[in-house]
């Protein structure tokens, strides 16, 4: 008898979920691949180039979850207090955050806006002395919890949209007086594998 009521169950999940397939426009399993640029929060010229792999679930035809993985390079240009020289700081970034999408429509042009709640971690940062000679430092909190916001829209498979990460990790520049903050907006641009229309 459990065998049997097993079996219907498993059926009737089956059933329920082809008949909701059926009813959707697109299919709900994706892969969002992305890239752009961001500009960093913090003094001086900060510029950041980002790459992200997004897989996505539609739980509903218009709103789709996530796991992003997101890494950023990123270059600081800030200046010294004491004798007014460059420093070029480059770090290598991450985070991996829960994310949601909410599609206005289920049209060829889809606008969305979507969120997101995770981990970013700071990366080692090299610095340049007065005196030229380069050092390593590490932020005084590498990991920290975070968010994001984002709106954007898809056609097809190609994929746009503008985003700001909220990172509550800041700290000051050792050879300088300046603090570098970890936040960062990001103009990005990619393809979804996946995900097309039935």
């Amino acid at each position: 008898m459990k065998k049997i009521i097993l079996s219907l169950c498993t059926a009737f999940i089956a059933v329920s979920s082809f008949a909701q397939d059926a009813d959707r426009t697109y299919k709900p399993f994706k892969v969002d691949v992305t890239t752009g640029v961001s500009i960093l929060q913090g003094s001086g010229t900060n510029i950041g180039f980002p790459f992200a792999i997004e897989p996505k679930y539609a739980v509903l035809e218009q709103l789709a979850v996530g796991i992003r993985w997101e890494g950023l390079m990123g270059l600081h240009n800030i200046y010294s207090d004491v004798d007014n020289s460059s420093e070029a700081d480059v770090t290598f970034g991450s985070s991996y955050i829960a994310t949601a999408d909410y599609y206005l429509n289920n049209n060829t042009f889809r606008p969305y806006v979507g969120a997101g709640l995770g981990m970013y971690k700071t990366g080692k940062i090299t610095y340049k002395d007065p005196e030229d000679n380069t050092h390593d430092y590490n932020a005084p909190k590498p990991s920290s919890f975070g968010g994001m916001l984002r709106a954007g829209f898809e056609v097809t498979h190609f994929r746009m949209g503008l985003e700001y990460n909220f990172v509550n990790n800041t700290f000051v520049s050792p050879y300088t007086n300046k603090d570098i903050k970890s936040g960062y907006f990001s103009i990005k641009v990619g393809v979804h594998i996946g995900g097309g229309k039935y």
